[in-house]
C-alpha cells in the first residue's frame, strides 16, 4: 500500500508540474503573439504615415484623402485589436499610448472634419469610438457619429 501511495503522490506532483508548465507556455505564447501583432501594426503605421506625408508634401489632394482614409482604417484595426484584448502587457500599453499620441497629432493636423466625412454608416470607425470611450486621452473622432447623423450621412 505504501508503494501505491508513493506512486500516486509522485504522479500527482508530476501532473501539477506539467499543468504549471502548460500555463507558462500558453502565457509566453500569448506574449509572443502580442509582440508580433505590435510589430506588424507598427510596420503598417510607418508605411501609412510615410505615404500620407508624401501626399501632403506633393500637395496631392486625392492621395492625401486616400492615405488619410487608409491610416484611419489601420487605426480602426488597431483599436479593434486593443478593444478585444488581443494585445497584452507591454505591447498593449505601447499600442494604446501610440494610438493616443497619434490621435493628438491628427488633431494638430486639423483633419478631424475630413475624417468625420469618411463616416458613411453606423459601423464606420466603430472600434475607434469604443477605444475613445475607454481612453480619455485618446479622443479624436469624439462626436463623429452625431456629426454624421446631423449631416444626413447616417440615420
Amino acid at each position: 500500500m505504501k508503494a501505491e501511495t508513493l506512486i500516486s503522490g509522485v504522479s500527482l506532483g508530476v501532473s501539477v508540474i506539467g499543468f504549471a508548465v502548460a500555463i507558462l507556455t500558453l502565457q509566453r505564447g500569448n506574449n509572443n503573439s502580442s509582440a508580433a501583432t505590435l510589430v506588424g501594426l507598427q510596420t503598417g503605421f510607418s508605411n501609412c504615415w510615410d505615404n500620407l506625408r508624401k501626399a501632403i508634401r506633393d500637395e496631392d489632394e486625392d492621395s492625401r484623402k486616400f492615405y488619410l482614409a487608409e491610416l484611419l482604417n489601420l487605426f480602426e484595426s488597431a483599436c479593434g485589436i486593443i478593444n478585444e484584448g488581443t494585445l497584452t502587457g507591454a505591447s498593449k500599453k505601447l499600442m494604446v499610448d501610440y494610438v493616443c499620441d497619434c490621435f493628438r497629432l491628427l488633431k494638430e493636423l486639423d483633419v478631424q472634419c475630413e475624417a468625420r466625412n469618411l463616416i458613411d454608416t453606423n459601423e464606420t470607425y466603430k472600434e475607434i469610438r469604443i477605444f475613445e470611450a475607454a481612453h480619455e486621452n485618446g479622443q479624436f473622432l469624439a462626436g463623429a457619429k452625431e456629426n454624421a447623423r446631423e449631416a444626413g450621412v447616417i440615420s
